[in-house]
């Protein structure tokens, strides 16, 4: 599938193929220029990625100077036999996101009309501000000048070409090198002379008109200073100013002839910016030339360069669903893809998407993703009914002003919470309904105290996307300033900052979900293992160069971290430290360029490394450097860094590689990232049905598990133990005395029982004591109802077992009693007559309430002490005489008095002898 393209949407199908035939040199200076103007021909996607990391006509990252960034990409047409023409090619990005892959596209264009291209990488801000990055392009252009002839170039014909803030740079190194050719100076590494043509792209040639214009478009105005090295600077890195200067009217006849092409629509630099350089160059006597076009050169989206302007066919960052579906955004559009490449649905979108950030998983059939400066919900179960599948999230409402750059968002499914960091303004903690629940910025004064922002709160905001760790229920965020904030899920609160900006202000952030954090310092290859609770270095190590400043590493279920590296190893560090080193190819000739990608097992990682024709490796001041030329193949490998264990492992291009080309796949621009994302969801099963392995707790294991049983141990124990209390603290003997008294009648009720048992046995053995002993027993009877009643560790024995009687069954001891009630004068009416009831629980009241007598007179009164029966409560009072008792029953709460104690006394006489005459009975 094709599309009309420019060269970064050079619309130039207006503009007349001969319009630089007219120059002077002619030959091969018109067919670079016609190239570059007649850029928008039918050209397809397809395989664009492919082609950058595989073919054996890119020569990638090679080695031009001693910084980290000093690498260029060279783009070869497939037969030299002849010396080419070399274009070299300075990439933009706001001086602070360039990169040299972004010249992909018109270095194979070019390449396949014999042309040599090359893409030069130069150190960005904050590596490096305006003068550093005016260095690089200079030394890259030096190198190509020395050696591009070793490839197959004609140093006699070297173009030079910027866009945007590479025009911007670019311009800046020609003119100074200018200016030191005119002044003699020594060292003069390449020569102005060996520039045929200049061509510049939509660049900023002013910096006074463009530093509030950037301010207004998100960059601010101190970080715009910062970059230009403070607002005296400005004049010296402005071109269409300097070259007014007098003073520098030799180096002025010195430089090539320069065509600036730029577009009418552009509302990131305005094409006036173009239109009066071009002006200024011809005041001083330069050879310049203005092509003006309808539409735009490029778009700045959310600080992410997009350099094939117009194209809907490049891909954002993908992401994994638990589905095992794909999700990637490009242009409006959001599409899902199967694991083969083919597109399962798409969805339109109101918004252009931020191809720099992957959309994030919100829940079941819910998906969040930052789309030019608003946030957008998406409902999957929506798809196919009345309503909307996607609403705005968070952004301005209609009239308001757009909100400055979203850095990024995470959500929290196990909270149902969503962060987003907004550029300036702070982090922002809503519910997935959008309720806002809090905010908070880099700085809090806490009890007179300011937290946060150590050195000045002056351009001090947070930079990094939240991350979220769901163990320790903490966010973690980093300031421009290099501190690193801990914070907790559910408020504002800072649980603790620690500054890293001894190692640097650029780091990314992994939590491990088992007690540590992850700190990795992509520009020193450093690694650092943090305590999540307290923000401590733990331990530290080292790893080989990375690709990139924003790599992400991987940390598995078993709690290792692992890092590709540029070197070809794979460095996995457990969570103790241990280091181990992996490669599954010939690392002398492989390179690891993306980030591991974990597998739904938990335990295990998808690795891709891309075997080279070969690769340097040199050090200095302390840093590692890589380059290699020429891509065979990538090798994707299933490993388990606990174990070293390689599962599986497959070489590309095969198979599969073919396979996508044929799918939907073919209309988008591939890399590595989105070629390793469709192998791991190929090669996995779906995330529900495949064994997610937990994170192994830090610590002692043993330990643990001892703690683990003691606690069982414990529940059991307080499980049984409560309901006992429970019931025993209900006890009517408790509730009108203390613990101590119940316990200390407990006791004496115990060695009375001991006591009657000893004379019982000793009674037994002599003759003539049956009377005595039949008193006994029926004595121990008595004691061990109290026991194992009124004084039981248990709740009151026989409680509710029986219905109450409306009217007591007092009396055994008679067969029969009559109740009467006495009113005001002492006169007696008899209401009714009944029986006596001789069962055990009525006998065993009677029995109760007897002991209870006897107890008082033989012990000096321990408590006023109140026993339940069946019938009702029985009361003893210390102040009466012993043998005044009173029954009170419910609901009529009879009284009755014994008041002839003569009665009680035949009563007891005609018991005994009844006894006796049954003893002598018995023993007849």
């Amino acid at each position: 599938m094709g599309t009309s393209m420019g060269c970064w949407t050079l619309q130039v199908a207006n503009l007349r193929p001969c319009a630089l035939q007219d120059r002077k040199e002619g030959g091969n200076d018109e067919s670079v220029a016609a190239v570059t103007t007649t850029f928008a021909t039918e050209v397809t996607l397809t395989g664009v990625a492919y082609y950058y990391f595989f073919s054996s006509q890119v020569r990638r990252s090679i080695v031009y100077g001693d910084q980290p960034r000093n690498r260029l990409d060279l783009y070869l047409p497939t037969h030299i036999d002849e010396p080419k023409p070399v274009v070299v090619f300075v990439t933009g990005g706001a001086w602070i996101i360039g990169y040299k892959a972004w010249g992909s596209l018109l270095g194979r264009q070019l390449a396949e009309r014999d042309i040599i291209v090359a893409c030069v990488d130069y150190r960005n801000f904050p590596q490096g501000t305006i003068s550093d990055m005016v260095t690089d392009v200079s030394q890259g252009i030096s190198f190509i000048c020395d050696y591009i002839a070793d490839y197959g170039g004609d140093p006699k014909r070297i173009y030079l070409m910027g866009q945007s803030a590479g025009a911007h740079i670019s311009s800046c190194a020609l003119l100074e090198q200018a200016i030191k050719e005119s002044r003699g100076g020594e060292n003069i590494s390449w020569s102005v002379s060996q520039i045929k043509t200049y061509f510049g792209l939509s660049g900023g040639y002013n910096l006074f008109n463009l530093v509030d214009r950037f301010h207004n478009r998100g960059l601010d105005r101190s970080i715009f200073l910062s970059i230009m090295e403070g607002e005296e600077s400005l004049e010296k890195f402005s071109p269409e100013i300097r070259i007014k200067d007098p003073s520098i009217r030799d180096a002025i006849s010195l430089l090539p002839p320069i065509i600036l092409f730029h577009g009418t629509s552009d509302y990131s630099i305005p094409s006036d910016a173009s239109k009066d350089f071009a002006d200024a160059l011809r005041r001083s006597g330069a050879s310049a030339e203005l092509i003006l076009y309808d539409g735009k050169t490029y778009r700045l989206v959310s600080a992410t360069k997009v350099p094939l302007e117009g194209t809907p066919f490049r891909l954002s960052t993908p992401l994994i669903g638990e589905d095992g579906k794909i999700y990637s955004c490009s242009e409006k559009t959001l599409f899902a893809f199967e694991s083969n490449g083919y597109i399962a649905w798409s969805l339109d979108l109101d918004f252009k998407c931020n191809v720099g950030m992957p959309p994030v998983h919100g829940g079941r059939g819910t998906m969040y993703l930052v789309a030019e400066q608003t946030v957008l919900k998406v409902n999957f179960l929506k798809m196919g009914t009345s309503e909307s599948a996607t609403q705005v999230f968070f952004g301005p409402g209609p009239g308001q002003q757009k909100p400055d750059e979203i850095i990024g968002v995470a959500v929290s499914t196990l909270s149902s919470l969503v962060f987003i960091n907004v550029k300036n303004r702070g982090l922002f903690a809503f519910a997935m309904h959008g309720q806002l629940l809090w905010s908070v910025g880099p700085v809090l004064d806490q009890f007179g105290y300011r937290q946060g922002c150590r050195r000045t709160v002056t351009d001090c905001y947070f930079t990094s996307v939240p991350v979220i760790d769901q163990c320790e229920a903490s966010i973690y965020i980093s300031n421009s300033q290099g501190e690193l904030y801990s914070l907790s899920i559910r408020s504002p609160h800072f649980n603790w900052i620690q500054d890293f900006s001894s190692f640097d202000k650029v780091y990314t952030v992994t939590p491990g979900n088992n007690g540590r954090l992850y700190v990795i310092i992509p520009f020193k290859a450093f690694v650092l293992a943090l305590d999540a609770s307290s923000g401590n270095v733990l331990w530290q190590g080292s790893t080989g160069p990375l690709s990139a400043a924003e790599y992400a590493p991987v940390v598995d279920s078993n709690g290792w971290i692992s890092v590709g590296s540029l070197d070809g190893f794979l460095y996995s560090f457990s969570p103790t430290g241990t280091l181990k080193k992996f490669s599954n190819s010939a690392t002398f000739d492989s390179v690891i360029q993306v980030s591991p990608l974990l597998a739904c097992s938990g335990n295990a990682i998808y690795l891709s490394q891309t075997e080279m024709s070969g690769k340097i490796i040199h050090t200095n001041g302390g840093f590692t450097y890589v380059s290699a030329t020429k891509p065979r193949t990538a090798v994707f490998s299933l490993l388990v860094p606990a174990t070293g264990s390689i599962y599986w492992s497959e070489s590309y291009p095969a198979q599969f590689s073919s396979l996508l080309s044929q799918s939907d796949l073919q209309h988008f621009v591939l890399d590595e990232s989105l070629l390793i994302a469709f192998v791991t969801a190929a090669s996995q099963k779906l995330a529900s049905s495949c064994s997610q392995a937990r994170p192994k707790p830090p610590g002692n294991q043993r330990a643990i598990l001892l703690f683990l049983f003691f606690e069982s141990l414990v529940l059991l124990v307080l499980m049984a133990l409560v309901p006992f209390c429970c019931k025993f603290w209900r006890k009517k003997k408790l509730q009108g005395q203390n613990l101590g008294n119940f316990l200390e009648k407990r006791r004496w009720l115990q060695l009375k029982k001991k006591t009657v048992d000893r004379r019982i046995a000793e009674l037994e053995q002599k003759k003539g004591a049956e009377e005595v002993v039949g008193n006994l027993v029926e004595e121990r009877q008595g004691i061990e109802r109290k026991l194992s009643r009124t004084y039981s560790l248990g709740r009151d024995g026989g409680a509710g077992l029986q219905s109450k009687s409306l009217l007591p069954l007092y009396d055994f001891k008679t067969t029969s009693r009559s109740y009467s009630l006495r009113d005001a004068k002492n006169e007696s009416v008899k209401i009714f007559q009944t029986l006596s009831d001789t069962s055990s629980s009525r006998k065993s009241s009677s029995s109760d309430s007897e002991e209870e007598v006897k107890d008082s007179k033989s012990k000096a009164p321990l408590e006023a002490e109140s026993s339940s029966d069946e019938d009702g409560i029985v009361e003893k009072s210390t102040s009466e005489p012993s043998s005044s008792l009173r029954v009170y029953t419910n609901p009529l709460f009879v009284e009755k008095e014994k008041q002839e104690d003569h009665e009680a006394l035949s009563t007891h006489h005609l018991r005994r002898m009844f006894l006796k005459r049954r003893t002598l009975y018995l023993t007849q």
